[in-house]
Parts: structure tokens; C-alpha cells; sequence
């Protein structure tokens, strides 16, 4: 099977199983403090992010940048580090490493591993108190991920592959 229809493929599972897990929840859902929108109280139940009262629109635009600092950063980092460690640690065929020693690798990716796990625990902390905060981390993360591939992207020289 070629390359590209094995991606499509996988992205028709994607979209499947969102498509699925959307379905799912219309059927089954409660109506709760999780799954609601914006900032005003609904019978005196204020959001509460990561114990920060979030009362007012100022708090809230707060909140939205600071999201949007943490992704934008995160996909910024995650797109220059994690290959960097990666090419140089799990690939079987990179037998030789000269740009590292091996306690700075060792140092560098440990403290690349751990910060990124704290990293993403605020950020589910921050998601799951509410949805629509959960589905603008999700929109800037992908309009971030765009322009990031985009660049990579255009420094590559892309051939046209012929299958006979």
C-alpha cells in the first residue's frame, strides 16, 4: 500500500472516530459546569481555573492569552526540540553523535521531557474546566501547527514521485 493512501486512510479514522465520539456525547450528555461556554456565572457557579477565579471578561481575555502563549510556544518547541532529541537518541541508525556529548544529551532531554510534562499537565488543568476553553486551546494549537509546517515545510525541495 502506498504512502499517501495509508495517510488518508489514517485521517478517515481520525475523522471517523471524532465524527463518532461527537455523536456519542450528543446522545448521552448532561447538561453541567463543563460543558458550557464563556465567563458570566450560571446560577452562582464561577469558573475556576487552576484555583483562579475567573469572574470577568478582563480574567477571561487573560486566560485566552495566556493559553495562547503556552501553545503557540509549545508547538514552536516541541517542533525544533523533539526532533533534535529524537533524531539523536531513538534513531537506530544514527550510530555516531557529534553535536552532543552524552551527558548533555542525557541532561538536555531529561529536562526537555520533564518540563514538557509539566507543561502539558497545566495545560488538561486548564482544558478541562470548561469546553469552549478546551476548544480554543485546540484552535490555536492547529492554526500555530500550520504556520510552523508551513515553514518547515518551505525549506524543503519537494520531487514528484512517479510510481511505475
Amino acid at each position: 500500500m502506498k504512502t499517501k493512501t495509508k495517510l488518508l486512510y489514517c485521517l478517515l479514522g481520525n475523522i471517523f472516530l471524532f465524527t463518532f465520539l461527537i455523536i456519542l456525547i450528543n446522545c448521552f450528555k448532561i447538561h453541567n459546569k463543563y460543558f458550557r461556554f464563556g465567563v458570566p456565572s450560571i446560577n452562582d457557579v464561577s469558573l475556576v481555573v487552576v484555583s483562579v477565579k475567573i469572574d470577568n471578561y478582563l480574567k477571561y481575555t487573560g486566560l485566552l492569552i495566556v493559553i495562547t502563549i503556552i501553545n503557540v510556544s509549545k508547538i514552536i518547541i516541541d517542533s525544533v526540540g523533539t526532533p533534535i532529541i529524537d533524531w539523536n537518541i531513538f534513531n537506530p541508525d544514527k550510530i555516531k553523535i557529534v553535536d552532543f556529548t552524552k551527558n548533555e544529551l542525557l541532561i538536555y532531554s531529561n529536562l526537555f521531557y520533564l518540563f514538557s510534562g509539566l507543561r502539558g499537565l497545566f495545560t488538561i488543568l486548564i482544558s478541562i474546566t470548561q469546553f469552549d476553553i478546551a476548544l480554543y486551546s485546540v484552535l490555536v494549537e492547529q492554526i500555530a501547527s500550520y504556520f510552523i509546517i508551513n515553514y518547515l515545510l518551505e525549506e524543503k525541495e519537494f520531487i514528484e514521485y512517479i510510481d511505475l
